[in-house]
Order: structure tokens, then sequence, then C-alpha cells
């Protein structure tokens, strides 16, 4: 690299050239290293070669050789210093030049296909928010619905006081939850965000989730959280809130879990969610290989848990296997963050 930087740099071979000159030299050659910068000729009889070692800044950067006519005394290379000091200089000032050039050039690259990939991610981003909020919303208040049709049709115009009492109770936990998926929808509109997640810490987030969770499935979610959890980002509140979101219904939609233990800690610098239940398991490699071939028809669950770690730059790990229940983990590290 070195040498090619000074195919292109006149002047440096003018002050090499000069150097020759000043001692009396027919050929000159400046190393670096192993690198041969420059190599310029005065005369083709030079043969006998003399060399001096280059420091700059009082360290070892390369030397400079020079050939001499065989009937010629060569020149005392000390008187050389300052000069060959000087165009060491250059040579590096020029290659450190360069070298921020380049990185310039290549962040700017970067930038731009960042730049490309942004939007198909943010609308990546939007689908998993519809999909693990609204939809699930909607999911549980139409199962709420069809339970409620059962009922009715298993019982007629002969409903027990008991039944009326189940009615009310459950009636208004579907409004609730239709209610709650238009407020998102509106929110995506506008932010793309649930408000209320700007406000609260993440331990209360997930805290609400899981009471939520619980009252509309009927199964028992056990939290434990690290005293030392820190602030969370917005972004990765959002992302840890949907993962346990649609890792607790799928496990309660698929599997018939009535069982979950969810855990938040730190490792390291990195945010750790767990979430663990003992139900029927699966083969999650093969889950996994099938979703990304899009053979899950419209099911996104595990790739977007995934898709929304990676966003988050952090890792997801998931183990089961068919009848020895579910472990997912994420870690997302924060102090990139």
């Amino acid at each position: 690299m070195p040498g090619i930087l000074w195919q292109t740099d006149d002047d440096g071979k003018a002050l090499l050239t000069d150097v020759a000159r000043a001692c009396g030299a027919g050929r000159a050659q400046l190393w670096c290293e192993d690198d041969l910068l420059a190599d310029i000729t005065l005369d083709g009889a030079a043969v006998t070669w003399r060399e001096a070692p280059i420091m700059v800044e009082n360290e070892p950067w390369g030397r400079l050789c020079l050939a001499f006519a065989a009937t010629a005394e060569p020149a005392t290379l000390d008187v050389t210093t300052n000069a060959v000091t000087r165009l060491a200089a250059r040579v590096i000032a020029l290659e450190r030049t360069v070298q921020q050039q380049r990185q310039q050039w290549e962040q700017a690259r970067a930038a731009s296909f960042d730049m490309l990939t942004i939007n198909e991610e943010e609308f990546g981003r939007i689908i998993l928010d519809i999909h693990d909020g609204p939809v699930q919303n909607m999911f549980a208040a139409l199962s709420q619905v069809n339970l409620l049709q059962s009922q009715l049709a298993q019982h007629g115009s002969g409903l027990t006081l008991e039944d009326h009492m189940e009615l009310q109770k459950r009636l208004p936990r579907v409004s609730g939850l239709l209610e709650s998926s238009l407020t998102e929808i509106r929110n995506f509109i506008g932010t793309f965000r649930p408000p209320e997640f700007a406000r609260r810490r993440l331990p209360a987030v997930v805290e609400g989730l899981i009471i939520q969770h619980e009252e509309l499935t009927g199964s028992t979610v056990d939290l434990e959280v690290e005293d030392s959890l820190p602030m969370v980002p917005l972004p990765i509140k959002i992302a840890v809130y949907r993962i346990l979101q649609e890792a607790l219904f799928n496990a309660h939609k698929h599997a018939g879990v009535s069982r979950h233990f969810v855990r938040l800690s730190m490792d390291n610098g990195s945010l750790c969610l767990t979430v663990t239940d003992l139900g029927a398991g699966f083969d999650a490699q093969a889950a996994l290989a099938a979703e990304a071939e899009e053979k899950a028809g419209h099911h996104i669950g595990l790739r977007g848990m995934r898709d929304r770690v990676k966003m988050a730059g952090g890792t997801f790990t998931i183990h089961s296997f068919p009848g020895q229940g579910t472990r997912i983990q994420v870690r997302i590290p924060l102090y990139e963050h």
C-alpha cells in the first residue's frame, strides 16, 4: 500500500532526488520496512550501495539506500539526516491522510448501505408491532367471543345466574381488548409505540404484561427481576416487551402451557431475558427453518422474536425439544445504547 501512495507523489520523489544529488549518489531507494516506496536513478553506473536507518519520532521507520559510481568516493550519509527525516515524515503524513480519507469513504459507504435497508427494517418493525400488539389482543378477544358463543349455544335461553355473572365478567374483557387494540393502532400511526412505555421502567412494563396474560389465559407466570437492573432505553424496552408477549402467548396458544418462568437480569453489560416453560416443547430448529423458508404461512412468531433481538444488537437462543419444554434466552448489550 505505501508504494501505491508514492506512485502519485511526485513531490516526494523530487525530494528523494534532491537527497541523492546532495550526497553525490547516482541512485536512491526509500524503504519502509520491507516495502519499496520509491526508486529513482540519476546514473546507471552507480553500483556501490550504502544505507542509513530512518527514525521518525524516535521510532525506527525504514531505511534510505544510496548507490554510488564505483570510481566515486561515497559521501557520508549522516549529512542527510534532516532531509531523510523530512522525506520520511512526508510519506507518513501522506499515508495518514489517505487512510483518513479511506476511513471517511468507508463510513459514507456503510451509511449509504444502512440507508438502503433502514426503510425495510422500519417496515418490518411496524409489522412486528402490529402482529405482537393489536393482533395478539384481537386474538385473545376472539377467543373470549368464541367461548361465549359456545356457552350460549350449550345453554340456550336457560342461562343460570352464575352464567349471567360469568358473561358480565367476560364481556368487559373483550371490550377492553378491542379498545386497547384500537388505541395501539392509533399510536402506531403517530409514533409506532405505546405511549406508556416511555414513562414506565422495564420491570413495571413487564409486570403489567404478565398480569394481563394471567387474567386473559388463567396461566401463572413466575417473575424474577434482578435488583440492580438499570434504566433501559425505550427501543430496548419495547423489544423486550414484544418478545415476552409473543413468547407467552405462543406457549399458551400452541402448547397449552399454564405456567411460565420469566427472569430479567444483567450479565456483563447485557440485559438478559429468560422465558421457560414445562410444556409440550417442539423442534425449534425445524420451526425456525420453516419460517425462514416461509413454509409457516402467516405465523412469524419465532422469526419475529429473533428479528427484534437482531435489530437491538443482541442474541436470541431457543432450546426446545418435543416433550421437554421450551427455554428462550435473549441477551441485548446496553453499553452501546
